[in-house]
């Protein structure tokens, strides 16, 4: 199996599939292709995030610095959506090419297969949305799902920028909003301890890992109400690509 390669080299970052299954908060695994997809399916995974990044990986090689297009992000996720029966994410990002808006590009992934929706409070530009800006912004894209069957989640990842007060109104608006779920990334250890009293007990604000700094064990001890895991299978998938496309170049070439 394509996969084998991946989980070898990720067994011990991921730290026991099994083991994160019978852990309290669910687990979230970011997936970047049909092998990985099924793999975490057969392990009893039953939600998975189309990272955008991993996804740029698999179709530009990785650390590509190219923006993937709208099409191009929409199209995979339709043929992911054949390959699994799970619940799959995937993230209107505002930096798709050929998108005109993100509530556009919401229905977009909404018609292509996804059944959750990952907004993010920074625009293209990398600034973050005034509170102003973002409560328009839930607005628009929830008028657009309306009547769908759709779940929306909101990624807040400007701790450094915004700060904890930040994160308080934008949990606000979300909730007033009726968002699904909210995610915390792009947090350090120190941040991590300004937000624990959020995460604790609550039963819609999740942890992003997405960097090595943050492993299960630290996450699960925050007890948030979801981990979303896209720094592990990231870094799995990138060595996958790495190793199997030198490996299959020289048997096919080189006759090795």
């Amino acid at each position: 199996m394509l996969f084998s390669n991946v989980t070898t080299t990720a067994d011990n970052s991921l730290n026991s599939l099994k083991g994160m299954i019978s852990m309290t908060s669910s687990i979230i695994l970011a997936t970047a292709n049909a092998p990985m997809a099924k793999y975490f399916e057969s392990q009893g995974f039953d939600s998975l995030y189309l990272d955008q990044n991993s996804v740029a990986a698999q179709l530009l090689g990785p650390n590509t610095d190219e923006a993937l297009s709208l099409p191009e992000y929409a199209q995979y996720l339709k043929c992911m959506r054949t390959t699994t029966d799970v619940k799959l994410l995937a993230e209107a990002a505002p930096t798709f090419t050929d998108a005109t808006s993100i509530a556009d590009t919401a229905a977009t992934l909404a018609d292509n297969g996804a059944d959750t929706i990952i907004i993010n409070d920074f625009d293209a530009e990398g600034h973050p949305y005034t509170t102003l800006n973002f409560n328009k912004l839930l607005k628009q894209v929830s008028k657009r799902l309306a009547g769908t069957d759709i779940e929306l989640m909101i990624n807040l990842s400007g701790f450094e920028t915004y700060g904890l007060k930040g994160i308080q109104e934008r949990i606000k608006i979300a909730r007033t909003a009726n968002i699904d779920a909210i995610t915390l990334s792009q947090l350090n250890i120190k941040a991590l301890t300004a937000v624990a009293p959020l995460l604790a007990k609550s039963t819609d604000i999740g942890l992003c890992i997405d960097n090595n700094q943050l492993n299960f064990g630290t996450a699960q001890s925050l007890e948030p109400a979801f981990i979303l895991d896209t720094y592990h299978p990231m870094i799995a998938s990138n060595q996958w690509i790495q190793k199997t496309g030198e490996s299959v170049i020289t048997r096919i070439y080189m006759g090795n």
